[in-house]
């Protein structure tokens, strides 16, 4: 069965989520909303698909059944929620809303309108992290999991004057690294490990303070452009992110996962495992891991974006929201409100549903 998608967004929507939709056998777009004319339209036409102006036009046009959502995140609830409220499916760009209450009220709705809701978290299908995920989760190589230590670090704001000041810098449109890129980091952790985030104990950083806007004038940025987070998990595991988008030159990500039996840790995409008392061997991701990435050129984000349509496609065959839910949005949710209430109150914050 193909189904028709309608797109909220012209950003991340018109670079990923439409070129994805349009390789995919399974979905065929049919219009794209977009608070700017002249893009919306020129989206349009480049792809041979309608535009509109209104997002609420799509939520009346009986054609679709299926809306993605890719705006700036104090959007989210709003729009998620008429989405569901229409009885169409939802594919929601992540951070999922502004804080957890939201995101729970969009659980609750989907699962009494018995709709499907799907979080884009496209970075589960990157190679290396699902054979890290076989090797920490299912074949546990390193044996019981006791500790986490993971370094992500950026330089594209490392400059103040590139890129320019925007939404993503406006604490007042929940702009900020921290669910930017905090969001993914935290699904990664929870994918990877099978387990849950219990506490946190955060810090929250803006080490730009200023940022050049289109007009050349310096602008105060309010929203973070760094976190760092202690955290506790199930099991009594416990751990470290670290995360900034102001290294520059950054190194390779390193994500290390020590356990009773020896350590595993990724460096970019390559996994070196050692067991206790040996040296690190390099491991070859497994073949039924790797993924078509044909369309990397355009951008290297829609080879794993299809494989979550896979995921999305088989959920409307199921009719059951499948990993990563709007429940995983929620969960990932209660980590980044936890930090950023962390560091308000600088205290250490324990996670309750």
């Amino acid at each position: 069965m193909v189904h028709n998608v309608g797109i909220i967004g012209t950003g991340f929507g018109a670079k990923v989520h439409l070129p994805a939709l349009i390789h995919h056998p399974d979905f065929k777009p049919l219009v794209i909303a977009g608070r700017n004319k002249e893009k919306a339209d020129k989206v349009a036409t480049e792809y041979g698909i309608k535009s509109t102006t209104n997002w609420k036009d799509l939520l009346e046009n009986d054609d679709l059944d299926l809306i993605t959502v890719s705006t700036p995140p104090y959007l989210h609830y709003e729009m998620g929620k008429a989405v569901l409220q229409s009885g169409k499916h939802l594919l929601l760009e992540k951070p999922t809303t502004t804080n957890a209450a939201m995101a729970k009220k969009l659980v609750t709705l989907a699962e009494d309108k018995n709709l499907i809701a799907l979080m884009a978290h496209e970075f589960r299908w990157v190679p290396s992290r699902n054979m890290l995920r076989k090797l920490i989760f299912e074949d546990q190589v390193i044996g019981k999991l006791r500790e986490i230590h993971f370094n992500q670090f950026y330089g594209w704001l490392a400059s103040p004057t590139n890129p320019k000041f925007g939404w993503l810098w406006d604490s007042k449109y929940d702009g900020g690294m921290l669910g930017a890129l905090g969001s993914h980091l935290i699904d990664m952790i929870r994918y990877i490990t099978g387990l849950e985030f219990l506490e946190v104990q955060g810090r929250i950083y803006r080490r730009t303070p200023l940022r050049e806007d289109n007009s050349g004038k310096m602008v105060k940025q309010t929203a973070d452009d760094g976190f760092l987070c202690e955290f506790k998990m199930e099991n009594g595991v416990t751990g470290v992110l670290n995360a900034s988008g102001t290294v520059g030159p950054s190194p390779p990500s390193r994500l290390l996962l020590s356990g009773f039996e020896g350590t595993i840790y990724l460096e970019g995409d390559d996994i070196f495992v050692g067991k206790q008392g040996g040296e690190f061997v390099k491991v070859d991701i497994l073949e039924e891991l790797l993924i078509n990435m044909e369309h990397s050129k355009q951008d290297h984000r829609i080879p794993p974006f299809i494989k979550l349509l896979d995921q999305l496609s088989k959920s409307l065959q199921l009719g059951k929201s499948l990993s990563p839910s709007i429940f995983d949005g929620y969960k990932n949710q209660q980590v980044v409100d936890a930090i950023k209430q962390s560091h308000k109150l600088n205290t250490r914050i324990t996670i309750l549903d």
